[in-house]
């Protein structure tokens, strides 16, 4: 594990889950992977920390701002996650493209209800994995071509809807609309909890600690 940055003590504090996945990434990689992670925490919890559907609006808008002045005219808005995480979109090449598409998804979490839980888990958590497949792809190809690589298509799509579902699943809140669609997500999803499950088993000293193999199993499985 590489030394730890700002954005990794966060994460580990807020995502511990995510935290832990980001440790099986190349140790140069890992302060990318936890700037993201909290870009996705700080979008994530908009909900809670607005008093009206408004607010929230204008807190991801801010985002959504900061991102533009820094693809349009490289100009950085001080805050203490997006710092880390211009470092990771210049070293990386990140398209804004697919940050766009995370604050658009996000603002679904101002609604009341959600109207269809397995897309509202696939545009809130694909983007964010293509994200990191941007980054990986880097271990593996020139820097040259970084920028288009990534790995996308049905494989990212199910780990990161698999994965939210995961996490809608042990808040409780969507958890009804996840049983009802059970079946569904099992035949569709069971490879991608597969490759978690595999994934966590590299390190069995380490999983007491995370809760996700025991949410796929009651939830999955």
């Amino acid at each position: 594990m590489s030394y730890l940055t700002q954005c990794g003590i966060l994460l580990k504090k807020h995502d511990p889950d995510r935290f832990f996945l980001s440790l099986f990434a190349p140790a140069d990689m890992q302060s990318a992977f936890w700037a993201l992670g909290m870009f996705n925490h700080e979008i994530a919890k908009t909900r809670e920390v607005v008093t009206s559907s408004t607010m929230g609006l204008i807190r991801l808008q801010w985002w959504r701002d900061a991102f533009t002045r820094w693809y349009e005219k490289g100009i950085a808005t001080k805050h203490e996650v997006l710092d880390e995480l211009l470092l990771a979109i210049e070293k990386y090449k990140l398209p804004y493209d697919l940050f766009e598409k995370l604050l658009v998804a996000r603002e679904q979490d101002l609604h009341d209800e959600i109207a269809d839980i397995e897309n509202y888990a696939r545009d809130t958590s694909a983007p964010l994995f293509e994200l990191y497949s941007v980054i990986l792809a880097h271990a593996r190809i020139s820097e040259n071509r970084a920028q288009d690589s990534r790995f996308c298509g049905d494989d990212v799509e199910r780990l990161a809807t698999s994965y939210a579902l995961v996490g809608l699943a042990r808040t409780g809140q969507y958890k009804g609309a996840i049983n009802t669609q059970k079946q569904k997500f099992k035949s569709r999803y069971f490879r991608a909890v597969q490759a978690f499950v595999e994934l966590y088993t590299q390190a069995p000293q380490k999983i007491p600690k995370f809760k996700e193999l025991r949410v796929w199993a009651g939830s999955f499985l």
